[in-house]
């Protein structure tokens, strides 16, 4: 992975200033106060990771646990975003607890979400997600 960072680098950096220039970029037609909002309510799928910390029983210790997760839903013209998501994780773990062997950690559930945005481009939000869900342990 390191060798593959440094190589792009070095091409980036090996190329930069040669040849022709690029074409003039478009100007921008959102002013600075103007979010990106469609015009009528646009299907989006989304991929989501997020993490959590539980604690060990195995080495008492809080262990971080990766979450993925997908969700799904629409973008209203009126700065909002709706729809569900589920989201899943698989965490192996090893040791004893209250006599028992722990092998596996699975964690699976569901949510539906309100997500109002403050300001949004288009590769990037301000936004407060509202989520509710439900699930499951095992």
């Amino acid at each position: 992975m390191r060798a593959l960072l440094l190589f792009l680098l070095g091409a980036t950096i090996g190329l930069s200033g040669r040849g022709q220039s690029l074409p003039a970029a478009e100007a921008d037609t959102l002013k600075p106060d103007e979010n990106e909002h469609p015009n009528k309510a646009k299907f989006i799928p989304e991929t989501d990771q997020r993490f959590f910390f539980f604690k060990n029983p195995a080495t008492n210790e809080r262990a971080r646990t990766n979450v993925w997760g997908a969700r799904i839903g629409f973008l209203l013209p009126s700065n909002v975003k709706v729809g569900v998501g589920y989201y899943f994780t698989n965490q192996r773990s090893g040791g004893q607890w209250d006599g028992l062997n722990i092998r596996n950690r699975r964690l699976s559930y569901g949510t539906v979400y309100v997500e109002p945005y403050f300001f949004r481009k288009k590769y990037w939000e301000l936004s407060a997600p509202f989520e509710a869900g439900f699930g499951r342990v095992r």
